[in-house]
This record gives C-alpha cells, structure tokens and sequence, in this order.
C-alpha cells in the first residue's frame, strides 16, 4: 500500500474518531434549553441535527452519475443514511405535532 494512500486512510480514520466523539458528546452531556423555551422541542431539535450532521457525513460515500443515478461505495452506509433520514422525517413529524 502506497505511503499516500496510507495516510489518506489514517486520515478518514481521525475524522471518523472525532465525529463518533462530537456525537456521543453531544448526547452524554447537552446543553440545558434555552430559558423560557419547551424542552420537548430543545430535545427533538437536537437529536434531528445530531441526526442531520450524521446524514451528511455519510454523503461523502454517495457519488452521482449522469442521470441523477446515485452510487453508493459501501451498501452499510447506504443502509445507515436511509434510517437516519426516517429518523429525522420521524423527528420532523413529532416536531410539527407540538
């Protein structure tokens, strides 16, 4: 394996680190809502960003032919980026209820 190949891989493996680092994060320790405000909404809000930032990190494995026809380099994250977005629609639907 090439040295520059290498070190791209080494690479891919920190950022990939330090989102699973922000995520959990995140959810260990939230910020408290803003004053005043429903906490319901505050906790549906960011779990759908968590969600969203996460959505477009797995992106970066879809790329687009002529056509709009979508390839995916690896079908786990295909499967990972279709839940993601069923959570947020769920999300978003939670949110418009409230």
């Amino acid at each position: 394996m090439s040295t520059d190949l290498q070190t791209q891989i080494n690479l891919l493996y920190k950022r990939v680190g330090a989102l699973e680092d922000k995520v959990s994060s995140l959810q260990s320790s939230p910020s408290p809502p803003p004053p005043g405000g429903s906490k319901a909404i505050w906790e549906l809000t960011k779990k759908k960003e968590i969600r969203e930032e996460m959505a477009d990190e797995l992106l970066k494995h879809r790329g687009e032919a002529a056509g709009g026809v979508f390839h995916w380099d690896n079908e786990d994250k295909r499967q990972q980026y279709i839940k993601l977005k069923a959570e947020i629609k769920a999300l978003n639907a939670q949110l418009a209820a409230l």
